[in-house]
């Protein structure tokens, strides 16, 4: 993992849309916190991982009082996140709320994670980082989304090079 400060590397915000599968969500978005807690140095390093920068969930799950986790009923589930949400303000970008069938209701829970990549690592290096987190992300739930700047550039401009030498051959 690159030394460089955190203000030099790149962050990375996995998200988890919620539909009808939501409970389920719960204990994904937990297991993925824990595995990436729990990782070897090595598979780190492979990853350019640091370490988790917000997990709501995991505090969520901590400060439950006679609920059981995950919580299946939508409305129960609403209503804790919006409690939790009073007590850990500093979550409101990670826990997002939306009107679905003229109630309120979650509709998108980001983790934040810091890794060691630089932010200037060209597009092709970025790349294979980029499918490295993707599979990571994907073999826990296939419809979770992983985003950062990095990967939106290095795809950007690996997209233009391959067309202007397409272009170019031609």
């Amino acid at each position: 993992i690159s030394q460089l400060p955190d203000e030099m590397t790149q962050r990375i915000r996995v998200s988890w849309v919620f539909g009808n599968n939501w409970s389920s969500s719960q204990v994904t978005i937990i297991d993925f916190c824990n595995y990436l807690n729990g990782l070897n140095s090595s598979h780190k390093k492979d990853l350019q991982f640091r370490h988790i920068i917000s997990c709501p969930m995991l505090d969520f799950q901590r400060q439950l009082v006679n609920v059981s986790y995950p919580i299946l009923e939508d409305d129960i589930f609403t209503t804790q996140i919006e409690d939790f949400l009073q007590l850990f303000n500093w979550y409101k970008d990670d826990i997002i709320l939306g009107r679905r069938d003229n109630r309120w209701s979650i509709v998108l829970i980001s983790i934040r994670l810091q890794t060691g990549i630089d932010k200037n690592l060209g597009a092709a290096s970025a790349h294979e980082l980029y499918t490295k987190w993707e599979n990571l992300v994907s073999s826990f739930d296939s419809n979770a989304i992983q985003t950062s700047l990095l990967w939106a550039r290095s795809e950007t401009e690996m997209a233009t090079i391959n067309s202007t030498f397409r272009s170019w051959i031609l």
